[in-house]
């Protein structure tokens, strides 16, 4: 696709005038006013009634510009984006994006984002590469050469057959799509037609005029964005609704290929077109160009172009996705390199993220930083040769195990990425083992690293320059081990020091440390294992990767909270829903759960069933079982709060034949034999359960919205995959069982693992199997200690939300249903919002793939869900500015954290110490359905299984006024400024609540 930065810039070369008026600019504008009202005032004082007129005069451009202000809001941010697939978050970040007519784009998420879409057409040439030129040439539009920078085709505009293709063929399928208008390249380009036939400027003129008038009557709503056009510009601007120029102050040298500063003589020309544009109310976009990673540069720069009275935005001469300003992205995400080689490690080897120490000790901490973990197997997946913008670290996993060829080799990767600015993170080891390769390291890093030695050397004593940083959960009592030479860079900031001496040599052990570059924590400093393998953290794991990140705190997109309050949502395994129960036999344990839980408490559920165990087709089914059990499941589905779920077909106990764990079991699944050996597929476990569900047992209405993964719950990436494409949400598997007697961080897991391309949702709470020794007795009421890892992943720091996650078979016996009944009278006490799981987990993938970005003191937050809620630590008493914000319904506070409510998919927000007093939401027990809020009404649709309530803030004192389902509320706000609406809603109601 042709580019316009490189027309309009050689254009702008060329027309230019040798000399510039002296009043060109806004400063040089101010300059000649200040000297022409000293001249009235001071050499003709009998001409001072003039002074007001000539001010007006000069002032009136001035003027209409502050009145075009309005429109810049609609563009201010905008972006240029010409990617095959432009990536959503970075559109929906900026207020306006022009992108190619046949990008892939979600229109609607857009929309629902606030974001206007452009469309790309060019108005005077063809590109030899236009998705149409095929229709072009058929047309047989004439054309008038060639742009020989860039081989297209320069189109005779004169042409009766040139209108209506461009409304016919480009701008009418672009309409038709949803885009919200058109952005016009290569109108400067009759400019060429002009030089090539001079005696037809006026006839091309008006043919140029009359296609972008006539594109404005035929599409009204359609915005029209003018790439320069400065010959049409006065008879065009009524149909048009901003001009946009490149080059201002920042330009790409084509020759010389490199970024430079633009002449001054140019920006000057370039400036008087600007003051034409804005005296006739047209905002203008400036697209200039600078690579990203120069902030300081970038920061001016579009500094620069705001006191010029435009609206900047700087890419790269491509347009191809890579921003350098005014909205940047802040990277979150992180690479965990991992992996055994199996020639060394055999079938036990670690090849799976589930597996690595990332995933199963530092998840739940890395979560709750914001970081969204991706897993590369070395010995399998290739490497990149280097990390993409949106990536902030690596960490090289302690399961990473390196042939000796590898290791050079990885060094200079690490190097590599350690150039792009990436932090290099190291937890628990050093995984080289050749000299050569730690020598490398070594320099790379700025530091010593010695040879990991063979035998233990007892440490001379542990320094801890910061107390706070080691000893988190356990103290560091270790004194022999496997010590080496280990100094930190002098750039660094040293945790965790020990001395040892090694042939009579005091050597040091800088065992935990930051850097520049990220950072180590190492054995045995980083976490100590107990004898029943409980890893514990020596090292405070927030403090030392929020220093290794070398970020201050920005907002988290959170899966705990939504509107203020802790999330709440149950989901049952099937497992058990036949048995014969020892509470009131001869009825199932399915029955007695529905009967005593889904039925007595007004939440919501999602459960499920085993297509074999419904079929009695499990290895202990009994022949009644295919009758009885299809009507106990469509008693249970038929209830109002039950969301339904599937199990699989048969409960596969592994899903990877040559998963490690895999050996762990005797048996496929629990389908009878013969059953399972035969059939055992993905499409069977997934598609063929599902379908028995929906056809046979779900009432009108209800579709099937979750797969619950069975067994070790260790899917192949083959299996998330189906998944997806059948619009199902996933989960199971994840390690959260933290306890009193389990007290360590490291049994908090991931909210979501990534396999390969595809995203397993964890629970966030292991269920009543692990809490009960397999259920195999003698507590099988222990499930009720789920209560204390509610309420340890609550404080000092929301790390999950409350997710009671069981069996059918917790109704087999009177001390298992006990704790049931135990753990949900609990959860009646809390105050939180409920969902179902299905909720959660999309909720979950859309806080993994959610964006942060700024805007100089500014916040930009996307995510998919309109209702992700973020969180943002350390904010002091500083709180998001609502008469400058959108997308922000709300916020409340937590154990010192702000938790931020949204309206729409993109939240926009300063902070500020003293907020304008606005009406906001606290909290809200249930989701607000087409949320719409100004800074003194809320309109919502609401429904949920207990009443439903509402904590707003204002004024003090401030009366407020509401209606819900027809019904007429009014009040008056506390000494605080908050009140509350509290109503039943079983049924969607709308609700309407405005202030004076």
């Amino acid at each position: 696709m042709q580019l316009g930065a490189s027309l309009s810039s050689s254009l702008a070369l060329k027309t230019a005038p040798m000399t510039s008026c002296p009043c060109s600019g806004v400063l040089a504008t101010l300059r000649h006013l200040c000297r022409g009202c000293l001249f009235i005032f001071t050499k003709k004082p009998h001409l001072n009634f003039a002074a007001p007129i000539a001010l007006f005069l000069t002032l009136l451009p001035l003027l209409q510009l502050q009145a075009a202000s309005a429109k810049d809001l609609a563009f201010d941010p905008f972006i240029i984006d010409y990617s095959k697939h432009p990536d959503i978050h970075t559109l929906m970040a900026h207020r306006t994006c022009i992108v190619a007519p046949d990008a892939g784009v979600d229109l609607d998420l857009l929309h629902r984002a606030g974001t206007r879409a452009l469309a790309y057409i060019s108005v005077v040439e063809v590109a030899p590469d236009a998705f149409y030129r095929k229709a072009f040439l058929a047309a047989k539009i004439p054309t008038l050469g060639k742009n020989s920078t860039w081989a297209s085709d320069l189109v005779d505009i004169r042409s009766p057959a040139w209108k209506p293709f461009v409304l016919d063929k480009l701008a009418q399928p672009i309409a038709a799509k949803g885009f919200d208008g058109f952005f016009l390249d290569t109108p400067e380009s009759i400019e060429y037609l002009i030089e090539k036939q001079p005696a037809a400027a006026e006839s091309f003129t008006r043919a140029l005029t009359s296609l972008v008038t006539d594109l404005k009557k035929r599409y009204p709503d359609k915005a029209i964005v003018l790439n320069r056009g400065f010959r049409i510009l006065e008879a065009t601007a009524p149909s048009v609704d901003a001009m946009l120029i490149e080059s201002l102050v920042r330009t790409w040298d084509f020759e010389k290929k490199r970024y430079k500063e633009v002449l001054p003589q140019d920006r000057e020309w370039l400036l008087e077109r600007v003051h034409r544009a804005r005296a006739l109310g047209l905002p203008v976009l400036v697209a200039d160009f600078l690579p990203p990673g120069q902030d300081r540069i970038a920061e001016d720069a579009c500094r620069r172009i705001r006191q010029l009275g435009c609206i900047p935005f700087l890419s790269t001469p491509e347009f191809d996705g890579r921003i350098s300003g005014p909205v940047t992205p802040v990277p979150r995400r992180i690479l965990c390199v991992f992996g055994q080689n199996k020639k060394t490690a055999g079938s036990s080897a670690v090849n799976w993220p589930a597996d690595s120490v990332t995933g199963l000790n530092l998840g739940g901490v890395l979560d709750w930083l914001g970081c969204a973990v991706d897993y590369a197997y070395f010995h399998g997946d290739a490497l990149p040769d280097t990390l993409g913008s949106d990536y902030v670290a690596l960490i090289l996993d302690q399961t990473l195990s390196l042939e000796d060829g590898d290791e050079l080799k990885m060094v200079a990767w690490i190097e590599r990425q350690m150039r792009a600015g990436k932090k290099i993170i190291f937890w628990d080891t050093i995984p080289f083992n050749t000299p050569a390769a730690r020598k490398k390291l070594a320099t790379v890093l700025g530091m010593t690293i010695g040879e990991d030695p063979p035998t233990h050397f007892k440490s001379l004593g542990l320094e801890t320059p910061e107390p706070s940083a080691i000893g988190f959960e356990t103290k560091s009592w270790i004194k022999s081990f496997p010590f080496f030479e280990l100094r930190a860079p002098k750039t660094a900031t040293v945790l965790a020091k020990t001395r040892f001496t090694q042939n009579g040599t005091v050597l040091p052990f800088d065992g935990v440390f930051t850097a520049p570059w990220g950072g180590m924590a190492l054995l045995p400093y980083s976490t100590f294992t107990r004898p029943d393998q409980l890893a514990l953290f020596v090292t405070n794991p927030f403090l030392f990767f929020q220093r290794a990140l070398g970020s201050r705190p920005i907002p988290v997109a959170d899966t705990t909270t939504r509107d203020g309050l802790r999330i709440f949502f149950s989901h049952i395994d099937a497992d058990g829903m036949s048995n014969i129960s020892f509470v009131e036999p001869p009825h199932r344990s399915g029955e007695i759960v529905r009967d005593r839980v889904l039925k007595k408490y007004p939440l919501p559920f999602t459960t499920s069933i085993i297509g074999s165990e419904l079929l009695g087709k499990m290895k202990n089914s009994k022949p009644e079982d295919a009758v009885v059990m299809p009507e106990i499941a469509r008693s249970i589905f038929a209830l109002p709060n039950i969301e339904a779920a599937s199990h699989t077909f048969t409960h596969p106990f592994f899903w990877i034949p040559d998963d490690r764990t895999a050996d762990l079991y005797t048996d496929q699944s629990v389908a009878e034999h013969g059953y399972n050996e035969s059939r055992f597929n993905y499409h069977h476990e997934i598609t063929e359960s599902v379908e028995l569900i929906d056809k046979t047992l779900l009432p009108p209405g209800k579709k099937t919205r979750v797969l619950l993964w069975s067994g070790n719950c260790r899917p192949h990436p083959d299996a998330i995959k189906i998944t997806r494409q059948l619009g199902l949400k996933n989960m199971n598997g994840g390690q959260t069982i933290i306890t009193k007697g389990r007290p360590s961080l490291t049994a908090v897991g991931q909210s979501v693992l990534s396999w390969g391309d595809q995203l397993q949702v964890q629970a966030p709470v292991q269920n009543d199997n692990i809490y009960t020794n397999g259920f195999s007795g003698p507590l099988f009421g222990g499930f009720s200690n789920a209560i204390q890892t509610f309420e340890m992943t609550e404080l000092p720091r929301r790390m999950k939300p409350i997710n009671v996650y069981y069996h059918y078979f917790s109704g087999d016996r009177v001390d298992s249903l006990q704790a049931l009944i135990t753990i949900f009278d609990w959860v009646m006490r809390q105050k939180t919002h409920a969902l179902f799981a299905s909720d959660y987990a999309s909720l979950a993938e859309d806080a993994f793939t959610a964006r942060v970005f700024r805007n100089g003191e500014r916040f930009i937050l996307t995510s998919s869900n309109s209702r992700q809620a973020w969180r943002l630590d350390e904010s002091g008493e500083r709180r998001p500015d609502l008469s400058s914000a959108r997308g922000v319904a709300g916020w409340n506070t937590h154990a010192g954290s702000l938790y931020i409510a949204p309206s729409s998919p993109v939240a926009e927000f300063s902070l500020t110490a003293e907020p304008q007093s606005a009406l906001r939401l606290i909290s809200s027990s249930a989701d607000l359905v087409n949320l719409m809020i100004s800074p003194k009404q809320f309109s919502f649709s609401t429904t949920d299984f207990r009443p439903v309530e509402l904590v707003f803030e204002t004024a003090p004192n401030t009366p407020w006024q509401a209606t819900v389902a027809a019904q007429k509320l009014s009040g008056s706000s506390d000494a605080h400024g908050r009140f509350s609406l509290v109503f039943d809603a079983l049924q969607p109601v709308s609700v309407e609540l405005s202030i004076p």
